[in-house]
């Protein structure tokens, strides 16, 4: 099975994806004075991710997304928007659809490179 997921018919991506779990803070930009959390991102590409989390957002919501990544000193910072959002029994979580709004070109490259480089470590 590939860490990746392939562009089909039925999957049109623009970006590859690539499944990880990673910790990620987000804030809902959406609602006046909402506290920063935490979530855990299911898998990412170069246009969006998927996070984890316990608490439920409506698709629609704007969300601020900031993801540490290790060995790039500056975080990924972006406003995100919730595309789908479904309850995940089996993990007690939400799992949330999220496309980036308005990340910086040069994090974009990066996130897309990074994930170029892992598919070429995985002999993909």
């Amino acid at each position: 099975m590939s860490i990746f997921t392939k562009k089909t018919a039925t999957n049109k991506r623009r970006y590859p994806r690539i499944r990880i779990y990673h910790l990620v803070k987000y804030r809902q930009l959406s609602v006046p004075g909402a506290a920063t959390e935490i979530g855990g991102v299911k898998d990412i590409s170069g246009g969006g991710a998927c996070l984890l989390s316990d608490k439920k957002l409506a698709p629609g919501n704007l969300i601020e997304l900031r993801i540490n990544f290790p060995r790039i000193s500056t975080p990924v910072l972006s406003q995100a928007k919730v595309t789908w959002v479904k309850w995940m029994p089996r993990l007690n979580q939400y799992k949330i659809g999220l496309q980036y709004l308005d990340i910086e070109e040069n994090l974009r490259n990066e996130v897309v490179r990074r994930l170029e480089n892992v598919r070429k470590m995985a002999g993909k």
